[in-house]
């Protein structure tokens, strides 16, 4: 009677519950998963937490979910990033290019890259650490170096890329160019060095030399 009871709220034309079951049990899958990737299984394999909950089962999706899951395996590389290793370029041809807006994401100049581009230039050195590459000037006076640094300033200001500058004796003039965005160098910099290498500048004129023979009083 119960059981009449219960068939009774079943859909019309439907099998009794127990019977639904049972047909369900007989066709059901559990303990195999489909050797094919669908687009539902890649939803999958792209969601670690629902990784963890697919059973172990046979075929070429759950192999690739075991191996995913298995300790020390390697985690699927979502970020195809290109690793490019920048060639030294004169500076004419560095004058020719423009800084590119950078906001992080790209790997530093390895210390050979930067050496090597370095060599290139006239009278930059590496500093702090080769995160940072320099160049120092002994000017005429500190007007002199007041109009070379708004020279410097308007070349860096068109470039969108801005150097330290700095002033110590009222004649000593230093630059040092870095990428702030990854706390490096960058192709960036070495064109900001080759363009402020074209800037005039007034150097200190040295005395000359006295002649062999002669004293001075």
């Amino acid at each position: 009677m119960t059981r009449d009871v219960c068939l009774s709220f079943n859909r019309v034309g439907s099998a009794p519950r127990g019977e639904r079951r049972g047909r369900r049990d007989r066709h059901s899958t559990r303990g195999a998963l489909p050797t094919r990737l669908n687009d539902k299984d890649r939803r999958i394999n792209n969601c670690p937490s629902l990784v963890s909950r697919v059973p172990s089962g046979s075929g070429r999706f759950a192999e690739e979910i075991r191996g995913l899951t298995a300790p020390g395996s390697p985690k699927p590389n979502r970020h195809f990033t290109k690793a490019t290793i920048m060639t030294a370029q004169t500076a004419e041809e560095l004058r020719a290019k423009r800084c590119v807006p950078c906001e992080g994401g790209v790997p530093k100049l390895t210390s050979t890259e930067a050496e090597a581009q370095l060599a290139k230039l006239h009278g930059w050195t590496i500093a702090h650490h080769g995160e940072r590459i320099r160049k120092e000037w002994v000017v005429k006076n500190f007007l002199a170096a007041m109009r070379f640094f708004e020279q410097v300033a308007a070349v860096s200001e068109a470039e969108g890329h801005h150097p330290d500058l700095h002033l110590v004796g009222y004649r000593n003039v230093a630059i040092e160019i870095w990428t702030h965005a990854i706390g490096g160098l960058s192709e960036n910099d070495f064109i900001l060095a080759a363009k402020i290498d074209e800037l005039p500048v007034e150097l200190k004129v040295s005395a000359p030399a006295p002649a062999s023979g002669t004293c001075r009083i």
